[in-house]
């Protein structure tokens, strides 16, 4: 009896061990759920972003541009807002979508026009808006703003909820990008997924239910991942990691495309904010009204230069909420530039001469800069006074790249942990520069300089519980992307992510 207790207390152990696992490997595949989850809906935002200044033009006939369709919309937009342009329109590039279409019966292509200038293209959606399509001679041409496939997806999803909205006597609005708001009896509401604004519409046939009591849709694991496709890691039947070589290789090609994707969105994104500055010491309030009239009056006398052509701006706004107290700390000014030119002009000038004076103001300039990017440069910095203490010379470049050099030996770094690594080995008098240029080749030092990411690698290939190495392993997984086309053919591959409409390729800057 008493063996029986104990080989049932064994199994019983061994049971344990493989629940544990089994969660642990579940809190893995959540997570790398929830990754993918924020990198699509990340790249998406920025998708929507470098479409913001495009419009489409339907209705316009198949060659009525002729053979020059900037010079075309140039003049005809003009005549078909009845508006006169101060400045003239001006554009990066148009052009029609899709295929010529063989039989001139055919309905006519989309012409989607990349506009210099962001005032201009609501000046044209606003008008749109109010007036319906515009109208020039027998032509009736619609105009819409460009979106990423995913977003007008939702768009349309919203829209087909406009009969029942009316037949429920529900006022509602959509907002851009995607934003459905609701309101019925006084109480709103905003949805950003049409799934979320369907069961709130059958819950509505409960006379018991409210606005209030459908406010919070179930919050269950499936709904907070759907449409991510198959997790990152292939699971046996007994919940454990699979041993399949193919299925072992599928899973680390996947965390190639993840890896990949997060050093590209950064890129991306400190790509789209190459246009911005941020200009710190401004007193709250001494704009006015119009921000963008007193930046392009004050810049001038604060630089101390005459911009040819004038200054323009995109927009401009303060960062953060209104302080209540007005002895606070101002709120920094983030202006978005229309040439880049000009942001280059104004930065060097802040760098040679630091802080810019305005009279009594003291202005600092900065360039803008995505969060991780910006985590890196402050983890930069922060080594500065160890730097001149060791009497190393230093220079920090954009986006973020240490460049130091002693002894007239150089060396460039990506990432502030090898740098931090390479000063401590400095304390050794036989080490020379030479000597810690190279660190030992192993898994966790292969990847140096790309920062961290959301996986790394251990030497078998399997994520690493070790917090100092976390990704450390970007470089490395991804040298075998030779560009951009692989790693979306990957994602199509191995992760399911919807196939993009060719047909709505953005017009990149």
């Amino acid at each position: 009896m008493r063996l029986e207790i104990a080989g049932f207390q064994s199994q019983i152990s061994g049971l344990d061990h493989q629940v544990a696992a089994v969660e642990s490997q579940v809190v893995l595949q959540t997570d790398r759920d929830q990754e993918l989850l924020y990198l699509c809906s990340k790249l998406t935002d920025l998708e929507d972003r470098s479409r913001r200044n495009n419009i489409c033009f339907l209705g316009f006939p198949e060659g009525i541009e002729g053979t020059d369709i900037l010079s075309y919309l140039r003049d005809t937009l003009p005549k078909l807002a009845d508006i006169t342009f101060d400045p003239p329109l001006e554009f990066q590039r148009a052009h029609r979508l899709g295929l010529k279409r063989q039989n001139g019966q055919d309905r006519p292509r989309p012409i989607i026009a990349c506009f210099l200038r962001h005032g201009q293209v609501r000046q044209l959606l606003q008008l749109s808006r109010r007036q319906g399509p515009l109208r020039l001679g027998p032509l009736e041409i619609h105009l819409s703003a460009d979106f990423s496939k995913e977003t007008a997806d939702r768009r349309r999803g919203f829209l087909s909820f406009r009969p029942r909205l009316r037949h429920l006597d529900v006022k509602f609005g959509l907002f851009e990008p995607a934003r459905m708001w609701i309101t019925k009896n006084g109480e709103s509401r905003t949805f950003y997924d049409p799934e979320d604004l369907k069961s709130f519409l059958e819950g509505l046939h409960d006379p018991t239910q409210s606005m209030e009591s459908t406010t919070q849709p179930p919050q269950d694991t499936q709904n907070q991942t759907r449409g991510m496709g198959k997790s990152e890691i292939a699971l046996d039947t007994d919940g454990r990691p699979t041993t399949d070589p193919q299925t072992r290789g599928r899973d680390l090609e996947r965390r190639k495309v993840l890896l990949y994707l997060r050093s590209k969105l950064t890129d991306l994104e400190d790509r789209s904010r190459r246009n911005n500055i941020r200009f710190l010491g401004f007193p709250e309030g001494i704009e006015g009204t119009d921000i963008l009239s007193y930046l392009r009056d004050t810049l001038p006398k604060l630089a101390d230069i005459t911009f040819d052509p004038p200054l323009e701006f995109q927009r401009a706004h303060r960062l953060g909420l209104k302080r209540q107290n007005g002895q606070d700390r101002p709120r920094p000014i983030i202006a978005c530039f229309l040439r880049h030119g000009q942001v280059r002009q104004l930065l060097q000038l802040s760098r040679r001469q630091g802080p810019l004076r305005l009279g009594p103001l003291e202005i600092h300039l900065s360039a803008d800069f995505s969060k991780e990017t910006a985590d890196r440069r402050r983890g930069f910095l922060s080594f500065r006074p160890r730097l001149r203490h060791l009497d190393v010379k230093f220079g920090l470049f954009e986006p973020a790249r240490m460049w130091i050099t002693k002894n007239g030996e150089s060396r460039t770094f990506y990432d502030p942990e090898d740098l931090k690594s390479f000063l401590e080995g400095l304390h050794d008098p036989t080490q020379s520069m030479e000597s810690t240029t190279q660190p030992p080749q192993d898994t966790q030092n292969q990847t140096r300089g790309m920062g961290k990411s959301e996986i790394a690698l251990d030497t078998d290939g399997r994520p690493t519980t070790d917090p100092q190495t976390r990704g450390r392993d970007l470089e490395r997984l991804t040298k075998s992307f030779d560009d951009w086309g692989q790693v979306l053919q990957a994602v199509a591959m191995h992760t399911q992510l919807p196939d993009r409409d060719k047909s709505r390729s953005p017009l990149k800057p």
